[in-house]
C-alpha cells in the first residue's frame, strides 16, 4: 500500500472554502467537519460554523459560491478590509500596538511583544475582533469558539475571517488576523 505524500495534504486543490466565515479549510481534516447538502459536500473550519450552515444554509449560498474567495464579505455593510497600522512603544522597542479605525469610530489596537508565540488582541465594542501575532490564525478561531459557547456574539454572528499583515519600521513583518461579523453592533 502506498502512503499519501504529506504536501499533498497542504495543496490548494485539497482546501475549500467554510460557507459561514470563508476561512479555508483543508477537505482532508476540516476541523468542523463537513455537511452534504444538495448532493455537495461543505467543509467547516468549526463545529459552530457547522452548525450554523446546518440550521439554515440558505442565507450562506445565497452569494454566488463561484465569486466568493477565503475572506470575502458576506454583507455589503460589512466593509471588507480593514487598515491596520503599527504604533512602536516609546518604552520598550519590543512592543508594538497594531491599530485600526474601525467603522464604528473606535480605534482598537492589539499589543504584541515582538517575537512572541502569544498574539495581542483586541476586541472591538461593535464585534469586530482582530489578533497581532504569529498565531493569530488559530488564536482568532478559538477565541471566537470560546465565545460561541456561551452565545456572547450570537447578535452579530456569523463572522467572516481575513488575514493580513503589518510591517514594523525596522521590517518586520507581523502576521494579523481580524473577523468582522456580518451584522456588526451600532
Amino acid at each position: 500500500m502506498k502512503l499519501p505524500n504529506i504536501l499533498d495534504l497542504f495543496r490548494t486543490s485539497e482546501n475549500a472554502i467554510d460557507p459561514v466565515c470563508n476561512m479555508e479549510v483543508l477537505k482532508t481534516n476540516p476541523k468542523g467537519g463537513s455537511f452534504l447538502h444538495q448532493e455537495k459536500t461543505y467543509y467547516f473550519c468549526s463545529s459552530r460554523c457547522r452548525s450554523l450552515f446546518q440550521d439554515d444554509p440558505e442565507p450562506f449560498l445565497s452569494k454566488s459560491e463561484t465569486n466568493r474567495q477565503p475572506g470575502s464579505q458576506l454583507s455589503e455593510d460589512n466593509p471588507s478590509k480593514l487598515e491596520f497600522t503599527v504604533d512602536i512603544s516609546e518604552k520598550d522597542s519590543n512592543i508594538v500596538y497594531v491599530e485600526y479605525m474601525c467603522p464604528c469610530g473606535c480605534e482598537p489596537g492589539a499589543r504584541y511583544e515582538l517575537e512572541s508565540e502569544t498574539s495581542g488582541w483586541e476586541h472591538c465594542c461593535c464585534g469586530r475582533v482582530h489578533f497581532a501575532g504569529k498565531n493569530s490564525k488559530t488564536e482568532i478561531v478559538e477565541y471566537l469558539e470560546e465565545r460561541a459557547k456561551t452565545a456572547m456574539d450570537q447578535d452579530v454572528e456569523p463572522y467572516v475571517f481575513e488575514s493580513t499583515e503589518v510591517v514594523t519600521p525596522s521590517g518586520q513583518a507581523i502576521p494579523v488576523s481580524y473577523a468582522q461579523p456580518v451584522k456588526p453592533r451600532k
